[in-house]
């Protein structure tokens, strides 16, 4: 039963990986910056570091003691951490000051994103 399981996730994974691979090549070397949910923002900057983006900043709505380890899984020197649930002309400053390629956020932000463009 065990090696059937490892096989299975081993052709899940093979299958994943070819599934992302185009999204690698466009987004490698790019940057990003994700704002929403304190576990959201976290695990989706780590999933686009995967990939070979850049990630310049994550702005949670909070952050505690239970997501440190979510933290310090995102290696990026110089990584903006912001905590500011409800400030959207904060985050619109942060987003003029770095310029990333790509903004991921709560869907209550990007209206408010929007003005960045």
């Amino acid at each position: 039963m065990e090696q059937q399981a490892e096989r299975v996730i081993a052709q899940e994974t093979a299958e994943l990986k070819a599934a992302i691979e185009p999204f690698r090549q466009v987004l490698q070397d790019r940057t990003i910056f994700v704002g929403g949910g304190e576990a959201r923002v976290l695990t989706t900057a780590e999933f686009y570091q995967s990939i070979g983006m850049k990630v310049l900043g994550v702005k949670a709505h909070n952050l505690d003691r239970f997501v440190e380890n979510l933290l310090n899984d995102i290696q990026e020197p110089g990584l903006l951490v912001e905590v500011a649930a409800g400030q959207p002309a904060e985050e619109l400053n942060v987003l003029n000051r770095l310029r990333p390629d790509l903004y991921i956020g709560h869907a209550g932000a990007n209206g408010w994103v929007t003005k960045f463009l």
